[in-house]
């Protein structure tokens, strides 16, 4: 009985091997043919390979910054990042060495390539790794670089996708457009400043991501569909600027600081649509460099608060004509104003000598006028009228009630963009008069362009704004389109009238100091500032605020052009007036009136026919076809087929006018511009992505740079019309 329970004991005890020994056979025929580890569900084979799961993500295109007429201003741009495998263990099909394997030759080629170091680039060929990058030089590599580099020969180099943020120039209204930075934790360029900051979310799009699996050797195998998914790109900002405007307004402002007759150490200014308040451009100087991190950011433009000076002066003689107070034929004494404040009630008074409790009031420069009439003095800046007004014609706190109308000491509400509110001071007896001419409170631009669509409208308050619309390009659907924002009906349509005529006057009539912005081509209306600078606590006596108000046409006004600068006394206005004529001459040409356009008479006119669709096609078939029709066909690079055109398609076009055809948009030239329109220009500065500054109206007579002479990214061709 013990015999049998010992034999079934050894039993039991034998099958337990053959089971183990068996489970063990299989397991190890499994992974020795299958590469399939049982127990712990491993894959041998993809360890013993290298073979393991790859997330690369699949970045989402940012939005586009675009300016009114649909010009890119902002872009991303398709960039890579260079990488070398240089261990000597990889190879392709048919036993090709996939590493770099002369690294003395690609030293040489990719230095040269990238424009980087020499002898760090060796290095980096020469480092104990299987795979290097380049540091910096090896980033953002352009895909002509890249064509380069894969042209080249050299075996072993790698692309990694990237995307850089690409801007129209690298001087181009940069304090409005800001800048971007790439943040290696949200793998996306994230806005820091401009409207990439203020707009970023609407900018900025979501990455996708791409799942796939790959081996030691960067081989590549299936994509895991089930756990990647598409990028999202994010919405495109449309501007209400004008680039060529806009570019026309840098140029002035840089000048005010750079010539030598002028020597601003600030400047800033805008140009504003008075019927609806879009800005046409906006600008300041010194600027924000997107090159160097270590410029200043500082949007004088919207967050600088300053004392205005004679500029508020407008506003101040449009209340009293409005309140009926004067009439612009009233007469005053135009001699030193002692202004007193009585010390018991706080009342004050045009005393007639100075004395305890008085404040003298001069006019600009210490002039002393005569009696003239309000509308004189006005027209030359006299201080001593306003304190006329604002004390014996009109209670003061009248003209405090129109400045919140009008919308100062408060935000336009200019979307995004941040700005700052100004500061009343109306404490004093005194600043209640000295605010009338524009010394004591604070304000900003914006406030200054608001206000003043009130003057050059019907009267009633326009808002300014910069962001014209949001657009979806991957659908084509604008999800935001600004609208007029009309404020509150200030001034009788009869009182800006009589403003506006003693404006032109100001301008037109030679014997006012504004008479330097007087233009033949087109009626201007204005008023200059000359404010006093508080430096180290204390109005300064050498150093002012220079600005001025003017708007166009006088008949029927639709553009207000507001600029400031500080410079010392004694440089040349009539210089910084130059410049400003410039800029006006430029807003003309882009937006001509009707009464200047051609003629459908005129005997040059052949005939008017709408363009068509030529993308795609071959290009001597296009320009042969265009110039039977007798058009002026120019084409941009060597390539054979057009890409892009200008016109678009289904625009009428005189046959008189250019046709510009893009064939490819490297290798490209300066053409003659002799005798192009500003429109033609423009579309080719468009194709060519370089700046081009304007000066005069109506065709080329000149430009900077020689015919044939390469363009080059960051280049300024400036181009003077006549």
């Amino acid at each position: 009985m013990v015999k049998k329970f010992q034999n079934r004991r050894i039993l039991k005890v034998f099958t337990l091997i053959v089971i183990v020994f068996s489970v063990l056979t299989v397991n190890v025929f499994i992974v020795s043919v299958l590469g399939y580890h049982v127990n712990s569900g491993t894959n041998v084979k993809e360890v013993v390979q290298g073979i393991h799961t790859v997330e690369q993500p699949i970045y989402a295109k940012r939005g586009n910054i675009l300016d009114i007429k649909n010009n890119i201003l902002v872009e991303d741009m398709n960039t890579y990042t260079l990488n070398a495998y240089i261990a000597e263990d990889r190879f392709d099909i048919g036993n090709v060495p996939a590493y770099v394997t002369d690294k003395e030759a690609a030293a040489t080629t990719i230095s040269t390539i990238l424009s980087a170091p020499y002898d760090f680039v060796y290095e980096r060929l020469n480092a104990d790794a299987k795979q290097i990058e380049f540091g910096t030089y090896g980033k953002y590599v352009t895909v002509q670089q890249k064509e380069a580099l894969e042209n080249s020969g050299i075996t072993g180099l790698g692309f990694t996708p990237a995307i850089k943020r690409d801007y129209y120039s690298s001087r181009f209204a940069t304090t409005l457009l800001g800048l971007t930075v790439f943040d290696e934790k949200l793998e996306q360029q994230v806005g820091v400043m401009g409207i990439e900051e203020y707009y970023d979310d609407v900018l900025n799009g979501e990455n996708g991501v791409e799942v796939y699996r790959q081996d030691s050797g960067m081989y590549r195998f299936d994509t895991i569909d089930s756990l990647s998914h598409e990028a999202t790109d994010g919405k495109n900002v449309k501007l209400t600027i004008d680039k060529i405007i806009q570019s026309s307004l840098d140029n002035a402002l840089n000048q005010f600081i750079n010539k030598e007759d002028i020597q601003a150490s600030e400047a800033w200014g805008a140009i504003m649509n008075v019927k609806t308040g879009a800005i046409l451009a906006i600008s300041d100087a010194p600027s924000f460099d997107v090159e160097d991190p270590n410029t200043l950011y500082l949007n004088r433009a919207t967050e600088y608060e300053y004392e205005p000076g004679s500029t508020m002066k407008t506003i101040t003689y449009a209340v009293g004509i409005n309140e009926g107070a004067i009439s612009p034929e009233d007469l005053y004494d135009g001699k030193p104003f002692y202004l007193r404040t009585d010390p018991d009630t706080g009342a004050v008074s045009r005393a007639s000598t100075p004395g305890p409790y008085t404040v003298t009031i001069h006019n600009p420069s210490g002039e002393v006028y005569p009696i003239i009439t309000f509308k004189e003095g006005f027209q030359r800046s006299s201080n001593v009228m306003i304190a006329e007004l604002l004390t014996n014609k009109m209670n003061p706190d009248i003209f405090q009630d129109y400045m919140h109308r009008l919308g100062f000491y408060e935000k336009t509400g200019f979307g995004r963009v941040p700005e700052a509110t100004g500061t009343e001071l109306w404490g004093y007896h005194h600043e209640k008069i000295t605010n009338g001419f524009g010394q004591g409170s604070t304000v900003t631009m914006l406030q200054i362009l608001q206000s003043h669509s009130a003057v050059f409208g019907d009267g009633t308050v326009i808002k300014p704004y910069i962001v014209d619309s949001i657009i979806d390009p991957n659908t084509g659907n604008v999800e935001f389109q600004a609208k007029v924002q009309k404020g509150e009906k200030v001034f009788k349509e009869e009182t800006v009238q009589l403003v506006r005529d003693a404006l032109y006057e100001n301008v037109n009539v030679q014997t006012f100091g504004n008479h330097r912005y007087k233009m033949d081509e087109v009626s201007i209306m204005g008023k200059s500032g000359t404010a006093e600078m508080v430096i180290d606590g204390q109005y300064s006596k050498s150093t002012y605020l220079y600005s001025a108000v003017l708007a166009f046409p006088y008949e029927d006004p639709e553009y207000v052009f507001y600029y400031a600068y500080i410079a010392n006394d004694g440089h040349r206005t009539w210089s910084a007036a130059e410049e400003v004529k410039d800029v006006i001459k430029t807003v003309i040409s882009t937006y001509p009136s009707e009464t200047n356009g051609t003629s459908d008479d005129d005997d040059k006119v052949v005939h008017k026919s709408e363009i068509e669709n030529y993308i795609n096609r071959p290009v001597v078939d296009v320009r042969n076809e265009l110039k039977e029709q007798g058009y002026n066909v120019v084409v941009l690079g060597n390539g054979s087929t057009v890409i892009d055109q200008y016109p678009k398609q289904g625009v009428t076009l005189l046959n008189s006018e250019r046709v510009i055809l893009l064939t490819k948009k490297e290798g490209l030239v300066i053409p003659d511009l002799k005798n192009w329109s500003l429109k033609e220009v423009n579309a080719w500065s468009n194709f060519a992505k370089i700046e081009v500054v304007i000066s005069g109206s109506g065709f080329v007579k000149t430009q900077s740079y020689p015919v044939g002479t390469a363009v080059v990214k960051d280049m300024t061709l400036t181009v003077e019309l006549e």
